[in-house]
């Protein structure tokens, strides 16, 4: 007797010049003849392998000059159902009787990968030495113009790394429904090193002072802590940072004490601190 199983369906080669935008079944009814055990197994899964449809293989009928609109008969996929389903079922009729296509011109576009929700979280007494990066920097996707002149770049999905090492890490990328890309996953690059402290005393420089006038700092000197990657620190010296007070400010100061200012440093270090961040101060005529 004939026996009605739905088959999960999956499709797959699409004509490279089109971009398919109908929505194709998930499953097809096959009715079947085969032995009730069989049948019986069959429908016990709780999960089916999708039987594969390449439709390179087959032939599309059209229905526009333009060749947007199309259609398969399913009876032409009986065969490779049955080779699929291990010829334990012969298949005597496939609904629907018809699959219809719509297609629309493939467009190509160039966009950058944006790097999203990476977390990199370094071990104790380790910091990110250069921003992440991603290899490539860019990806091509094909898909339908309506979809594809929306696209402005593709993201990468989210990832938490903890490490004490450099990062050198493949990640997925999200890919649109509706759209293929020519890569499905980029590597992420990042640097991580182990830092350490420095800790050195520069002198306070007042600026703007009046030709006619002394100014005289109480400390003149303030102590600076550095985090530095270990690779960088015997290129630290004092004279890169530079400490300053500012000579027009005491007119806005409504305190004693003038604020102390660190208008230089140097790139390559993690983080800096510095005290005291106040002084006292005496003017005098020259």
């Amino acid at each position: 007797y004939i026996n009605n199983l739905s088959i999960p369906v999956v499709f797959k080669n699409f004509p490279r010049d089109k971009a398919n935008v109908s929505e194709l079944p998930e499953h097809l009814t096959a009715g079947v003849k085969a032995n009730g055990l069989d049948i019986l197994k069959f429908e016990m899964k709780k999960s089916f392998t999708p039987i594969v449809i390449d439709l390179s293989q087959l032939k599309f009928d059209y229905i526009s000059d333009d060749s947007t609109n199309a259609y398969i008969l399913t009876y032409r996929i009986k065969d490779e159902i049955e080779v699929q389903l291990q010829g334990k079922f012969k298949v005597e009729m496939i609904s629907p009787d018809t699959l219809f296509f719509k297609f629309s011109k493939l467009s190509f576009k160039k966009v950058p990968v944006k790097i999203d929700n990476i977390k990199i979280m370094p071990k104790k007494q380790y910091y990110v030495k250069t921003p992440p990066r991603v290899y490539p920097d860019s990806v091509t996707i094909s898909g339908p113009s309506a979809i594809i002149d929306t696209i402005s770049e593709i993201h990468t999905k989210p990832m938490n790394l903890i490490t004490d090492e450099d990062i050198d890490q493949k990640i997925e990328l999200i890919i649109p429904n509706g759209i293929t890309c020519n890569i499905k996953n980029v590597t992420i690059h990042a640097k991580v090193e182990q830092f350490t402290e420095k800790t050195f005393e520069i002198k306070i420089i007042p600026t703007n002072v009046p030709d006619s006038m002394k100014m005289e700092l109480y400390p003149d000197m303030v102590t600076v802590i550095c985090k530095v990657g270990v690779s960088q620190y015997d290129n630290i010296q004092p004279n890169a940072f530079v400490a300053v007070v500012d000579y027009n400010s005491i007119h806005n100061n409504k305190g004693e004490k003038l604020h102390v200012k660190m208008i230089a440093y140097p790139s390559t270090i993690y983080t800096y601190s510095y005290s005291p961040e106040f002084v006292d101060y005496i003017l005098e005529h020259k």
